[in-house]
């Protein structure tokens, strides 16, 4: 009821659209004007805060953006008289949104200089991230950011819901890396949240976007993008991307592609609509791992290798389709209410040696979102309608899902240095299920450069389908299980916020009862009662020639149930992660040139048990019976350099493999790459 009432009020209180968007200016000179800013060497940050990081100091030869108030003037005839006067159409660019106490962590401006097909291998060089990965692209990674599991974190790209429709758990793959705008955090929730805006163009003429990624073994990515304004007010965007991968291992071979199509046009100066389709399809050949009689020794020979499934493969596929409209009350500012519906599909079907299992889900969904601000004080309610409906049936007990989600996030400055944030959410499905959030977090700022957080909340979550209704050989669904419920809380201290150097300390503890896990029996359990502990250091530099980081990371499950999932996850070690990077920047060749060069790096001094990876469930887990991952260390050279429209990347990844190790896991029975040299270029035509 809250989502209907919200998209009545928002499609009532519309303003009427002007249909005289075309406004009548004295021109200075004839011609064609055009003030842009580029979204691939920006002279300024996209929309990111210089606090949080700072922008490219390369300026732009020729910029692609407008600015707000900025203006396209129409081309005008040669043959035409130069005292004739021209139309123009003023348009005024909407800045990227963001949700309440969420946290601006990465923009196009600073993605674009790391070489990553996967926001997960950013997420791995970050402080309190711990990763486990196969080795290749094309599978969802597992990952631990500070003491929430694969199972509490969200992710949303522009509204939409992007967890996977059975598990709930996501897949990074399914991210077009090279449109993103923003990508804001939420890491002081009950839940991990991410909330991803893709870039939008402004634009006279078209453009072409080629990005190429080559390397050793079969690793291969190909894109290319077309955008246009087919008028000052509308553009689209059309790109095919095909991605492959693999590691000369046996059955680790990976195949796919992504095709976008999104547009975007202004209704007014405060109305704009967009709509969008992204297509994913991966064709992945499955391992299930190697045998190996133990990872201290394993010789890391993909001649030698064998795959514990020797014929097993999987195709993947996902459609986003979404059309949305967007409003705001300053013609200078962002979006404050939005109502939107979306279809979308996940289909995966996988044949192995002793099962085939699939599933086809649908979710047709209808959302909406308000934001409220009085003087220092911002609050956003967001309401969400979902039905769910697997289309297979091969491997679900039940096929029909209805879901209602509200939920509020809202942020207040006390005082110019306190600052409070309450955010909360309510779910609830048909089949009986529901649940809650409910955090708060509070930041105090003594002084310059230095912030004090303390943050804590609660919540029940309710299963997730497959865990519910799975029905396949190997594995089955508990429709008996409970809701999982638990509490966290945490601090962190900042100090040097705003300096070159830069030292921050995290801790972080959460509480589970009722944990829900795949038992020793292959059936979905509730575990015993458990804790997460997890601990951060780090120091970060960055300086006008240099940038840099070393962090520490500590994650750690303690219990004393006598449950077996319980024993494994108290058994499974501490995991310590050292992290380190280190890179030089600079103007070469008469400023012809701008260059970063640098080394990062890993080391795992202390074995620790891995996530595990369950490939016919797709699905990650941690208090299974894995093996201790022995100590291990990578490090990665690499080196950009942008020439106006043209950038090259390169990096030698595993340095060190084959010097004083054999080879690395992040998870058993599965080798990371080995050495191996990665070139790849980004280039604009200006069509």
């Amino acid at each position: 009821m809250i989502t209907i009432l919200l998209i009545i009020g928002m499609l009532t209180s519309l303003p009427p659209v002007d249909p005289e968007i075309m406004l009548p200016v004295e021109p200075d000179t004839p011609g064609l004007e055009i003030v842009m800013r580029d979204t691939i060497p920006p002279s300024q940050p996209d929309t990111l805060d210089l606090k949080v990081i700072k922008p490219d100091t390369i300026p732009p030869a020729l910029p692609d953006t407008l600015e707000n108030g900025s203006i396209i003037r129409n081309d005008q005839d040669p043959e035409e008289e130069e005292d004739e006067e021209d139309e123009l159409e003023e348009i005024a660019v909407w800045p990227a949104d963001s949700v309440p106490g969420y946290t601006t962590v990465e923009t196009d401006s600073t993605l674009r200089w790391f070489m990553a097909l996967n926001w997960s291998e950013r997420l791995n060089r970050q402080p309190g991230v711990i990763t486990y990965r196969l080795g290749r692209l094309g599978h969802p990674d597992g990952i631990d950011i500070y003491s929430y599991e694969n199972r509490h974190q969200r992710l949303q790209m522009n509204e939409m819901d992007l967890g996977d429709a059975i598990t709930g758990q996501i897949n990074w793959n399914r991210l077009p890396i090279h449109k993103i705008r923003t990508i804001d955090t939420d890491d002081r929730s009950y839940a991990y949240q991410a909330d991803l805006k893709l870039r939008q163009h402004y634009l006279v003429e078209p453009r072409t976007y080629l990005n190429f990624d080559e390397g050793s073994q079969d690793y291969r990515n190909l894109e290319f993008a077309f955008s246009h304004n087919l008028r000052p007010a509308t553009n689209v965007e059309l790109s095919y991307w095909d991605r492959r991968d693999g590691t000369r291992y046996p059955r680790d071979r990976m195949e796919g592609s992504q095709i976008v199509a999104k547009a975007r046009h202004h209704l007014s100066d405060h109305t704009k609509i967009r709509a969008g389709l992204i297509n994913n399809s991966l064709d992945l050949h499955q391992s299930f791992g190697y045998q190996m009689t133990g990872l201290d020794n394993y010789p890391f020979n993909p001649f030698i290798a064998l795959a514990v499934e020797g014929s097993a493969a999987t195709e993947h596929s996902t459609r986003d389709l979404y059309l949305q409209l967007l409003q705001r009350s300053d013609r200078d500012g962002p979006a404050r209410r939005m109502a939107g519906i979306s279809y979308q599909t996940d289909r995966r079907d996988l044949r192995y040696s002793r099962d085939t299992t699939a599933y086809n889900m649908r979710d047709a969904a209808l959302y909406a979102w308000q934001e409220l601000q009085a003087g220092p004080a911002r609050l956003r309610l967001r309401g969400s309608l979902h039905g769910l409906h697997d289309r297979n049936g091969l491997s679900m007990n039940e096929r029909t899902f209805f879901r209602g989600e509200t939920s509020a996030s809202g942020e207040i400055a006390l005082t110019n240095r306190m600052t409070a944030r309450l955010s909360g959410r309510l779910e609830s499905r048909n089949d009986g299920f529901g649940g809650y959030e409910l955090s708060a977090s509070g930041e105090i700022r003594p002084w310059r450069g230095m912030r004090v957080t303390a943050f804590g909340g609660q919540g029940s979550t309710m299963p997730d389908l497959q865990s519910l209704y799975w029905n396949s050989v190997e594995y089955q669904g508990n429709p008996d299980l409970s809701n999982e419920s638990g509490a966290f809380g945490g601090g962190s201290l900042v100090l040097g916020a705003e300096s070159t150097l830069s030292f921050g300390i995290r801790g972080d503890i959460r509480r589970i009862e009722y944990g829900i896990f795949l038992g020793p029996d292959s059936l979905f359990i509730n575990a015993g009662e458990y804790r997460n502990r997890s601990g951060n250091i780090w120091l970060k530099l960055d300086s006008e020639r240099f940038e840099g980081e070393i962090s520490a990371s500590t994650q750690r499950f303690e219990s004393g149930s006598p449950h077996p999932v319980n024993r494994l996850l108290d058994d499974g070690g501490d995991r310590i992660w050292l992290k380190g990077q280190l890179f030089w920047k600079d103007y070469v060749f008469s400023r012809a040139a701008f260059v970063k060069a640098g080394v990062s790096g890993i080391l795992s001094p202390r074995a620790y048990r891995s996530q595990e990876f369950v490939e016919p469930l797709n699905r990650w887990q941690h208090g299974s019976d894995m093996r201790m991952i022995p100590e291990y260390h990578r490090l990665d050279a690499e080196l950009s350099a942008r020439v106006r429209w043209f950038m090259v990347l390169l990096r030698m990844e595993n340095v060190l493999d084959r010097v004083n190790q054999l080879g690395y896991f992040e998870t058993d029975s599965y080798p990371m790459p080995p050495r191996r040299f990665i070139f790849a270029f980004r280039v604009v035509f200006m069509n």
